[in-house]
């Protein structure tokens, strides 16, 4: 019995001593992305929404680059990604501050905008939203968009029989 005590214990010694020298896992600040992230409040657009087509939309980019890696950013691109067709746009500017604004596309559907931020060690950050297009709906005494003579909130007739 005391042998099994003695191995135990001689066991539970060598287990301590090997978590302790095990050493975490650090990332190299070298390769951190820069940050980015979309403008709140006002009218600017930071998350998934649904518009009318055609309505005006205004992102405000904001990106940083990583404060441990010091690598300057050098590039943002814009991306929309409409039906499987995608644009972009690259940006090689003085400061990452930016506000864009665009329209919505004419077409109903949904619509992945895209920024991505690119620092001088190639690391780079992104961030999406997806704008839904949608037709516009008529309010009373507006007209129709099929009828424009026929306005879609008439009264209902009504018949009186005598």
């Amino acid at each position: 019995m005391k042998k099994i005590s003695l191995l135990l214990s001689g066991f539970m010694v060598i287990m301590l001593i090997g978590s302790m020298s095990c050493k975490k896992k650090t990332t190299d600040p070298a390769d951190q992305p820069p940050s980015i992230s979309l403008q709140t409040g006002g009218n600017y657009i930071s998350a998934s929404k649904t518009v009318v087509v055609k309505d005006s939309l205004k992102f405000g980019v904001r990106a940083t680059p990583n404060s441990s890696s010091g690598a300057n950013l050098t590039g943002l691109v814009f991306a929309r990604t409409f039906n499987g067709n995608t644009y972009d746009t690259t940006y090689i500017l003085p400061t990452y501050n930016v506000d864009l604004s665009t329209i919505a596309n004419s077409a109903v559907g949904a619509e992945t905008f895209s920024f991505a931020i690119v620092d001088a060690n190639g690391a780079s950050a992104s961030v999406h939203v997806v704008i839904t297009t949608i037709l516009p709906t008529s309010s009373p005494n507006k007209s129709s968009a099929t009828d424009p003579e026929k306005t879609v909130s008439e009264k209902p007739k009504v018949w009186i029989v005598r």
